[in-house]
């Protein structure tokens, strides 16, 4: 399977990343390269990760840049996304671990499974309610301790040599 996912738009993905939602997708996009998934991220210029990176621009310096930093890395996923179906190379899942891709999935003729960084206590039927009411029918929702719960219960295997 050939699955994109897309970091928040703010900070690089590494093993050092001090981000919640960052080490949750480096573990995640690890451990399915390791399983033998074709893997890429979309981040910030300066991640590294088992897959591929596709670098979206630098991270902001300035604070109060978000809209910004999000336009710029939406638009450069949606020109890498379309490149890769142009050239029969497509992916079969995008996974959205920034928050806000999901919301420029109509664009895309790809199911996307959209991790939402609720409490805990959310169930996947809450969390997509938040999302339903503007959601293509492509974009799946999935509470990001869902994710986790898949990470860390990889057979004791998170942290490789």
């Amino acid at each position: 399977m050939r699955i994109l996912y897309i970091a928040y738009p703010l900070l690089p993905i590494s093993e050092e990343s001090a981000g919640g939602a960052e080490q949750v997708l480096g573990v995640l996009e690890r451990e399915m390269a390791h399983r033998g998934h074709r893997t890429a991220v979309a981040a910030c210029a300066g991640s590294r990760v088992a897959g591929d990176v596709v670098s979206t621009g630098s991270a902001p310096v300035e604070t109060d840049k978000f809209d910004e930093r999000n336009s710029a890395h939406t638009s450069r996923i949606l020109e890498f996304v379309a490149r890769r179906q142009f050239n029969k190379n497509p992916f079969d899942l995008v996974h959205d671990m920034s928050g806000t891709f999901w919301l420029y999935s109509g664009a895309l003729d790809l199911p996307v499974l959209a991790t939402c960084t609720c409490r805990a206590r959310f169930t996947r039927r809450k969390c997509f309610r938040v999302f339903r009411p503007t959601c293509p029918s492509t974009v799946f929702a999935c509470p990001i301790a869902f994710v986790w719960r898949f990470a860390a219960h990889d057979g004791g295997r998170a942290e490789r040599d």
